[in-house]
């Protein structure tokens, strides 16, 4: 029996009825599966794709399964996505094809969905991260200090299920409250960052099934004191400037902006504590000072 023959057999059921393809997407659902979604794949992409087709409601990385679930606002957008996709049965999404079909939830909670601990995946397509540079808590937290108050931070060590994700490194960043970690979340998604002059990598972040993380050992933890916060971040900025192989995050230009208008900003802030100190709290400054006095 030649291939022809057996797919022509295999499209036809016992009464010799031509089958239905539309159960091969399983039933109509607001929540589309997402298969063959590996450490390639980013979750800003899949974004980008979906929002083609409708707002996403939520949006759900199964990195472990390289899964995903995808929320969309209305199972009419839903629909049109993997109408669209039907022929194939797949998209092309970062070189790799992700495979979609109807999930067999109707809705995705928001209370599972929402920590106030953020999971960030630190990854490469090209090379593991882990193999060319040493990614510390001091690194970590030069990358979301400036975006909201973090409480701690847990650079989480490779193991057995990260054979999976061998181009990523993973650390969970605790932020005082879930909107800061929205927010934190909404704003560096998807950015690169790059550390000194040749490592770069993407920033994927998801929340956390852990709200509250335990910092045990000083080799792979932070915990952030809550007084002093300024005064804490320039002593992360020192030390890692004193470290002799410590490489600094540049950001995406866009971002570099934000950092540096936020540094200008703090500076601003503590010479005009330091001038209130000296002159008695009255603010007075010799005349010629300012701003962007050295």
């Amino acid at each position: 029996m030649s291939g022809e023959e057996v797919d022509r057999k295999r499209s036809r059921n016992s009464n010799g009825n031509p089958i239905q393809r539309n159960n091969d997407v399983g039933e109509p659902s607001p929540v589309i599966h997402l298969r063959n979604v590996t450490p390639e794949v980013s979750q800003l992409s899949i974004q980008n794709l979906a929002m083609s087709f409708g707002r996403v409601k939520n949006l759900v990385m199964l990195r472990q399964k390289n899964q995903a679930l995808l929320e969309m606002e209305s199972q009419q957008c839903a629909q049109q996505m993997v109408e669209f996709f039907k022929d194939t049965g797949y998209a092309e999404v970062d070189n790799r094809r992700v495979y979609l079909r109807f999930s067999k939830h109707t809705e995705l909670s928001n209370s599972s969905q929402t920590s106030k601990t953020l999971l960030v995946s630190m990854f490469n397509t090209r090379y593991d991260v882990s193999g060319v540079c040493t990614i510390t808590p001091m690194i970590v937290f030069q990358i979301f200090g400036n975006y909201g108050p973090v409480e701690k931070i847990v650079v989480l060590p490779k193991n057995d299920s990260s054979v999976n994700n061998h181009n990523r490194i993973q650390a969970l960043v605790q932020f005082d409250t879930k909107e800061s970690a929205e927010q934190v979340k909404n704003a560096l998604q998807g950015q690169p960052v790059t550390l000194g002059d040749s490592v770069t990598f993407t920033l994927d972040i998801q929340f956390s099934r852990v709200d509250e993380i335990t910092a045990s050992s000083p080799h792979n933890s932070l915990v952030v004191p809550k007084q002093n916060i300024n005064l804490f971040g320039q002593q992360v900025q020192q030390m890692m400037m004193m470290q002799q192989n410590a490489m600094n995050p540049m950001f995406h230009p866009m971002m570099q902006q934000q950092l540096q208008q936020q540094q200008q900003q703090q500076q601003q802030q503590q010479q005009q504590q330091a001038m209130a100190s000296m002159y008695g709290g009255h603010g007075a400054a010799p005349q010629g000072w300012g701003a962007g006095h050295q």
